[in-house]
């Protein structure tokens, strides 16, 4: 046993395990054939799944390691019973599942943000631009509709008691129409003649 300054005392599986761990993460081998029997498990204990897989496939000798998978799968996963024939299979198994299902979630969440954005957007105030003339002094078709009609839709209330609606200013459309054709007509005879 090892006496370490305020900490607990480290003992020598721990110490062992340790160094191996540091080694194996420095890329210095994960190959547990080297390593004596009674220090095996604690090692494999405080492996994370990476560093447990690391293990399995550098190690020369065929080792047990399904105990630690179970380990893993009840820690991350609180999975009791294996799903599949062994622990480390259910360890794999429900990682891909975690993966499908964060998957799945992104397209949902991104999917709601897009119709999100599509009713924002449509509940934009649209900018309309100021009305511009046309080439040679015709006049745009949103002139045509730049004051509004005189009369407009009205809802009014009779003496009976229900009320309708009506469109007052039948004359309204016409005379708008004879003003801007007759601004128009001045407008173009005005311009031959300059050219003339």
């Amino acid at each position: 046993m090892i006496l370490t300054g305020k900490s607990k005392p480290v003992t020598e599986e721990q110490k062992i395990a340790r160094d191996f761990l540091k080694n194996m993460d420095a890329g210095q081998g994960a190959d547990l054939g080297q390593v004596p029997l009674k220090y095996r498990d604690h090692i494999l204990m405080l492996c994370t799944p990476e560093q447990l897989q690391l293990v399995e496939q550098e190690t020369l000798d065929r080792i047990d390691t399904d105990r630690f998978w179970q380990k893993h799968c009840e820690t991350r996963f609180g999975i009791k019973d294996p799903s599949m024939q062994s622990w480390r299979d259910s360890y794999f198994y429900e990682v891909e599942e975690s993966k499908e299902k964060a998957s799945r979630m992104k397209k949902k969440i991104n999917a709601l943000s897009e119709k999100q954005k599509l009713v924002k957007a449509s509940k934009a105030t649209p900018v309309l631009e100021k009305p511009r003339r046309g080439k040679e002094g015709s006049l745009s078709f949103s002139e045509f509709n730049r004051k509004p009609l005189s009369g407009g839709i009205k809802k009014t209330r009779h003496s009976g008691g229900g009320s309708h609606v009506t469109r007052g200013g039948s004359g309204a459309m016409p005379a708008l129409m004879k003003q801007s054709f007759a601004r128009l007509q001045s407008r173009s005879v005005m311009s031959n003649e300059k050219m003339h």
